[in-house]
């Protein structure tokens, strides 16, 4: 009997033990999830990725974690200053092009060190995009694409580069964008910085090109008018009868 409580106390000690591990590894693990939201139950992160902290004991990756959380409550200072200090204690990881082929390894530790760097300073851009901050997020999304260069980050970078009225950085975004694919968001987008740039002409043959590809949108026939407008060129004869040229 005192074997079989013995084998029972030492069962419960492991799997509490192992339950804390787990729960610390969780909180240095990144989430695609999380990174574009702030995971299903934010309190209790908020409350795990602290009790680390006050320890002594916590990666970046805790930080980075408690960040979403205070993001996830609506506590946007807190959360910039987390993922702020996420951002300092992180390592400085080697980009996806030095990493070659071993950039599709999951379970290389530079390949894994690497995303969840990314994941910092995509957090980042978002919150301070999100708290009007556009400059501070073009930085942030600067320090992301450097290290891979994935096309949410890049079309948003673009759409930032516009607000900023940084109209040839958005366009290059866009060109880089529409050179690996067609898409009539970012053709649209391009167009819209064309236009504010001044080229007008530009801007219209974007919008001429959406309008055959997205007949039905009546914003792309707004801009495609007010573009040929400003061009000195032709009205428009409508986006319906463009888009069956």
């Amino acid at each position: 009997m005192r074997k079989l409580r013995w084998r029972a106390i030492s069962l419960a000690v492991l799997i509490g033990v192992t339950s804390f591990v787990v729960g610390r590894e969780l909180l240095s693990t990144p989430r695609p999830s999380m990174a574009a939201g702030y995971g299903a139950h934010p309190s209790r992160t908020l409350t795990a990725a602290s009790a680390i902290i006050d320890d002594g004991d916590a990666g970046f990756m805790t930080y980075y974690h408690r960040g979403l959380a205070y993001k996830g409550l609506g506590h946007y200072e807190l959360a910039l200053a987390d993922l702020d200090m996420a951002q300092r204690l992180s390592p400085t990881p080697r980009s996806a092009q030095d990493l070659g082929a071993d950039i599709g390894n999951s379970f290389n530790h530079e390949t894994m060190t690497l995303r969840r760097v990314f994941f910092v300073h995509v957090a980042r851009a978002e919150l301070l995009e999100e708290m009007n901050r556009p400059a501070e997020a073009v930085e942030a999304l600067n320090r992301a694409i450097a290290l891979q260069r994935k096309t949410a980050e890049v079309q948003l970078r673009a759409n930032l580069h516009s607000v900023l009225g940084q109209y040839d950085a958005s366009i290059a975004d866009f060109d880089g964008l529409l050179a690996q694919r067609t898409d009539v968001s970012w053709i649209i987008g391009r167009g819209v910085a064309k236009f504010f740039n001044g080229d007008f002409s530009a801007a219209a043959a974007d919008f001429r090109d959406a309008a055959r590809r997205r007949p039905d949108d009546r914003d792309v026939e707004n801009w495609l008018t007010r573009a040929s407008q400003q061009a000195g060129l032709p009205e428009p004869v409508g986006v319906r009868a463009i888009s069956a040229q």
